[in-house]
């Protein structure tokens, strides 16, 4: 039978073309049209669901079949559906197969059942040709190897048609490109698809949940997807020690400094903002989530001396002896996320707007210059010399009053960060109340009020990091073409 592919932009499967059959595929959906017979012919709509798959004839149903035709495939260790049962739990087919994806068992008690099996080894499709369509790749079975060499290249040996390393009854390749490039793409999608769920549950329940298995683990894919999207650099440093190394390397060449990165410390990340303007001192503003500072995982309250003590006093004399040259350093803190967890996309959110937003910060930037060398300066101290509202208001108050409207998510908070920044009594909602006196409504609401925010930045910020790992996909094909 003579069949034909056409495959989109990422190398996926779109279109499906052959003798009497017409297929389309969408992402978990595949749309098939087969034509055998003089007039009328079959058409159905098959959709996936994990290990279930559900036919909907569309027309010419075999009068054996319902017309919503249910199969669950018992998927072994690899991903290889083995056994497939329908909606009453009867058995429709039963396969099992040798290590590279060749039949070695088979049963099925009629024709009708044993056509329409679609998840065969490792959960792929196998094409009439006998091949298995993965994605990146074509696994032909016999030949126990690929039928495409790597496409990144040599990560896993000079053999770029190995399957697994030789080893498939231990391994699974569920894209093709197994290994790390294999990894992340698996737990991208495991992410994306559970945030997807938590986000769904939350605005169908009105609770607030919380979402932070695999942030870790994907928050470099993250950080270089957001740097593509926004067109400037953005840098994850892994520890306290990676950030001063790389600070001390940029403060021994003359010249501006201006970037912005993310810090890790003990599991709990924040922003990082680093400026530099000729021979004067070196201003660095860690911006920080109020939310998660409170939970204890966090950092201290930034005038307790526990927490000068704990983060910004052991890298100033680090930082100025390596460079000999003066730091100074502040800390920030923003009341704008409703999650107790979640520091790595707050962190990330930060750090965007504040490469996007560089002229928004020169202010803080000239008053962390102007305090006392060598010393933290907290918010407070930044409003007074800022000549911003301040005072012996709580941190949580004064943060609002001190960073630049463009940190805040929503245009109607911007503006009315713009009416206080005018006049510090100004009504800010329809309640009439002042700013200080929102935030202490919204204190006796704590913890009653959803938020669904950093989901939908979750959901955006996974988006950027698969369009990353696609754009390095298709730069290796351009290499090996």
């Amino acid at each position: 039978m003579n069949q034909r592919y056409l495959y989109d932009h990422h190398a996926l499967r779109v279109r499906q073309i052959g003798a009497g059959l017409r297929g389309r595929h969408l992402p978990g959906v595949a749309m098939r049209e087969e034509v055998y017979r003089p007039r009328g012919g079959e058409a159905w709509l098959a959709v996936q669901c994990g290990a279930a798959r559900l036919l909907r004839w569309l027309r010419g149903r075999p009068a054996e079949m319902a017309q919503n035709h249910c199969r669950f495939a018992l998927l072994d260790r690899n991903g290889s559906g083995t056994l497939e049962l329908d909606g009453g739990a009867h058995i429709l087919t039963r396969e099992e197969y040798y290590p590279y994806g060749g039949t070695a068992v088979w049963r099925a008690p009629d024709a009708l059942s044993a056509r329409f099996k679609l998840v065969r080894y490792s959960g792929k499709e196998r094409d009439p040709s006998g091949l298995l369509y993965y994605g990146f790749r074509y696994n032909a079975p016999w030949l126990m190897r690929w039928l495409n060499p790597d496409p990144a290249g040599t990560p896993e040996g000079l053999n770029r048609f190995a399957m697994v390393r030789g080893n498939p009854v231990t391994d699974a390749d569920a894209l093709g490109l197994w290994g790390e490039r294999a990894r992340q793409q698996r737990e991208l999608d495991m992410h994306r698809e559970h945030a997807r769920t938590w986000l769904v549950d939350n605005e169908r329940t009105r609770g607030h949940f919380d979402l932070v298995e695999g942030d870790h683990r994907l928050l470099r894919l993250m950080v270089r997807g957001e740097a593509a999207h926004i067109g400037r650099p953005l840098t994850l440093f892994q520890t306290p020690d990676a950030f001063l190394k790389d600070l001390v390397r940029r403060a021994s060449a003359a010249g501006d400094l201006r970037y912005q990165g993310l810090l890790m410390r003990a599991g709990h990340v924040i922003a990082a903002d680093v400026r530099r303007h000729g021979d004067e001192p070196i201003t660095a503003l860690f911006i920080e989530s109020l939310k998660t500072m409170r939970t204890g995982v966090g950092l201290d309250m930034v005038r307790s001396p526990r927490y000068a003590r704990h983060f910004v006093d052991p890298m100033v004399p680090d930082v100025s002896g390596r460079a000999r040259v003066p730091l100074r350093l502040a800390v920030t803190l923003l009341n704008t996320q409703n999650s107790f967890h979640s520091c790595d996309i707050f962190a990330l959110f930060a750090a965007s707007k504040a490469a996007r937003h560089t002229g928004s910060l020169d202010a803080i930037h000239e008053a962390i210059r102007q305090a006392p060398l060598d010393k933290p300066a907290s918010p407070t101290a930044l409003c007074q010399q800022a000549a911003l509202p301040g005072g012996d208001a709580p941190i949580f108050m004064v943060s609002w009053e001190a960073m630049p409207p463009v940190f805040f998510k929503h245009g109607q908070i911007r503006f009315q960060l713009q009416l206080v920044q005018q006049r510090h009594d100004a009504a800010v909602n329809r309640k009439g109340q002042t700013l200080m006196e929102r935030h202490l409504s919204y204190r006796a609401d704590e913890g009653h009020a959803p938020s669904t925010s950093i989901h939908h930045k979750r959901m955006t910020y996974l988006q950027r990091a698969q369009a990353a790992l696609d754009t390095s996909d298709n730069h290796h094909r351009c290499l090996l073409q």
